[in-house]
Order: C-alpha cells, then sequence, then structure tokens
C-alpha cells in the first residue's frame, strides 16, 4: 500500500495524508521494536532506514516488472535489510 500511494497522497487532502501519515508512523514504531539499536532513537532511525530501503527495493522491482533485474532487487534489499541476520 505504502509503495503504491505514497506518491499520490500529497494530492489528496489534508484528511487523507494525516492518515497516510499515522500509518507510516504506526509502521515505523512497529518496526522499531524489531530491529536492533543501543538507545530508542538508533532503533527509529534503523526502522526508518529499514522501511524505506524496502519501499524503494518494491518500486524499483515493480519498474523492473518480471526481469532478472526485479529478482536481483529485491534479493539484495533483504540481504541488506536489518532483520535479516
Amino acid at each position: 500500500m505504502f509503495s503504491t500511494l505514497g506518491a499520490e497522497v500529497p494530492r489528496h487532502d489534508a484528511a487523507v495524508q494525516q492518515v497516510f501519515a499515522q500509518g507510516v508512523a504506526s509502521t515505523i514504531q512497529l518496526l522499531s521494536t524489531l530491529v536492533d539499536g543501543q538507545t530508542e532513537d538508533e532503533r527509529r532511525s534503523h526502522a526508518i532506514a529499514m522501511f524505506s530501503q524496502w519501499l524503494s527495493a518494491l518500486v524499483l522491482s515493480r519498474a523492473a516488472s518480471n526481469s532478472p533485474l526485479s529478482d536481483e532487487i529485491l534479493a539484495v534489499a533483504r540481504k541488506a535489510s536489518y532483520l535479516e541476520g
């Protein structure tokens, strides 16, 4: 949903933008409970970086649709993820 609607949200009214922003914030909060970090700020930063990376990888993968590059983008993003050990 985030990768699909993210570019469209700014074109909508403040209510839509607020709901979308709340969804982003909630996702970051959830991810921050799953990533490593010494402090809450560090975990939040890691969660934001990971979420941004995932969304970017998804957008690029879709743009390269059904090609080896599409699969490679997702594999590299998955490997670089903070959750993968």
